[in-house]
């Protein structure tokens, strides 16, 4: 017997502090820019950019702008909460990014664009699609979404 339970519950509002990291991640996205990360004691860099580096734990100094962006993973969504038929799907993928040629740990998960889905490919290099500069406002949703990279 499926059963279904819904119950409304009320979240205070909080304000999250980004810290040094996502300052400069934050800042990045307000100028059209994604950075990763770079910790010079390990040579390691992450995304989403941290404080503190995962592998040595030492102080994250340094932050270096993505240079290659690649799509991992993706799903094609078709139907809404409620197993509707969606007007058109939407598709999240993981990206995958570099700094010049040295693979960045981690990724961001986020929407995908295409015109036709038989385009998707799996290691497809991809860009990022910004809102107006004027309305950005340094978080991750200034990202409308990404498309395949063309040459």
């Amino acid at each position: 017997m499926k059963r279904d339970f819904r119950f409304k519950v009320d979240v205070p509002k909080y304000i999250y502090p980004t810290g040094k990291a996502g300052e400069k991640f934050s800042d990045g996205l307000k100028k059209g820019v994604i950075y990763a990360a770079y910790c010079g004691e390990c040579d390691n860099y992450m995304m989403p950019p941290s404080i503190y580096c995962p592998r040595c734990f030492s102080e994250i100094k340094q932050f270096r702008e993505v240079t290659h962006m690649y799509l991992d993973l993706y799903t094609v969504v078709l139907k809404d909460f409620y197993g509707r038929d969606l007007d058109e799907p939407v598709i999240y993928g993981f990206i995958r990014f570099e700094v010049e040629d040295k693979e960045v740990e981690g990724g961001l998960i986020h929407r995908i664009h295409v015109d036709n889905l038989d385009d998707l490919i799996l290691g497809a290099e991809v860009e990022p699609v910004f809102k107006d500069v004027k309305e950005r406002r340094g978080i991750v949703t200034d990202i409308l979404y990404f498309r395949l990279k063309s040459d």
